[in-house]
């Protein structure tokens, strides 16, 4: 573990590039089709950001400037989560090693959680874009009380006690399947199926059987960027390496990454989706022929003089709020350049810049 950390040290100080891809997992051909012709996306219907972020940037920061370099308005409910697969590798679903990592990874049950939203309460108005550049603009300090490592525990231990032995029930998926053909009067509830301690439960019986105000993975957003992702083939840690790393209570130093991918959702009942991963090196979009020497080094320089994050390349225009996420964006691009009339069209155009959408080219110097 100690060559690992002074590898991880001699780099800490070198950008990160990145790869934001905001996904369409709902869109139809036809919708991507759409997409394609009139937002500028890529064949699949996806718009993507490769940006240089500088090397001690947390997620919290990050989330702003995802904000930015998509249109949004910072208005919903955000999470930064693992792939399903790594939190069942470092978990296996089981609700123990989960309830062990919250405080070190996951936020756990947060005793406060409008403590998420500490850094939004100096927003009293004012120009939006610039507000914004001062959350993603370093240096950077992570100001929220509940993912201090012993307030998390509290919070379990919080749980644990008002909830020590929980009554399992059926999910709703098989409430449904069970009762599915049964007439309204005699479908009944919910089965309880047992009581047993919660620390002897899975994690799906634990959210089948209790609700929570937020996903029982979400990562904690003081974690730097470069502490959690890491490139493809890099070495991950395991629940073993995090629970008895070298020093996690009181550095927030994770011994290695846990994922090669976070997912970033915003705005739940629109679902957008963000894909964020790491390149090798800065090579890769110069091998690439998407980003040339000049304008990298340009960028890099950029990064370092003035302690922000650079959108190297971009494929894709701006969405925006309310639009009911890719799908609902496809229809609205629809309207816009292809059925609707004149005044529908400026009407809805209207709307749509007051909600953070644009169709004015930027130039990558200013995406951010």
């Amino acid at each position: 573990m100690k060559k690992n950390q002074d590898t991880h040290q001699m780099r800490s100080d070198q950008p990160i590039l990145l790869r934001l891809e905001l996904l369409n997992e709902w869109c139809s051909e036809e919708d991507i089709e759409v997409l394609m012709k009139y937002a500028q996306t890529t064949e699949r219907g996806t718009i993507v950001r490769d940006v240089i972020i500088p090397s001690d940037m947390h997620l919290h920061h990050l989330h702003y400037a995802i904000q930015r370099l998509f249109g949004w308005q910072n208005s919903h409910l955000r999470s930064f989560e693992l792939d399903e697969k790594d939190n069942l590798r470092l978990t296996g679903n089981r609700v123990r090693e989960w309830s062990e990592l919250a405080g070190i990874l996951y936020r756990g049950v947060p005793i406060d959680e409008h403590d998420k939203f500490w850094d939004d309460e100096d927003y009293t108005g004012g120009n939006f874009k610039i507000w914004l550049k001062k959350k993603y603009t370093g240096p950077y300090a992570y100001g929220g009380y509940t993912e201090a490592y012993d307030v998390a525990r509290e919070g379990i231990n919080m749980l644990l006690k008002n909830c020590p032995t929980v009554e399992v029930r059926e999910s709703f998926y098989d409430f449904y399947e069970r009762t599915k053909n049964l007439p309204q009067s005699k479908k009944g509830s919910v089965k309880t199926l047992r009581k047993a301690p919660m620390m002897d439960l899975t994690l799906k019986e634990l959210t089948d059987s209790i609700s929570f105000d937020s996903d029982l993975f979400e990562l904690m957003e003081k974690l730097e960027v470069r502490q959690v992702l890491g490139t493809t083939g890099s070495s991950f840690a395991a629940y073993k390496d995090l629970v008895s790393g070298e020093g996690h209570l009181h550095s927030d130093m994770l011994p290695n990454p846990v994922t090669s991918k976070l997912v970033y959702k915003y705005d739940f009942g629109d679902n957008w989706v963000v894909e964020v991963t790491r390149y090798s090196d800065h090579d890769t979009l110069l091998q690439q022929g998407v980003v040339d020497q000049e304008w990298m080094d340009e960028a890099v320089g950029i990064v370092a003089e003035k302690y922000k994050p650079v959108c190297v390349h971009k494929v894709g225009g701006y969405v925006m709020d309310d639009v009911g996420g890719m799908r609902g964006y496809a229809d609205f691009l629809r309207v816009v350049y292809l059925h609707g009339d004149k005044e529908e069209k400026e009407a809805l155009k209207e709307w749509a810049t007051s909600m953070g959408w644009s169709n004015k080219k930027v130039a990558l110097k200013n995406m951010l």
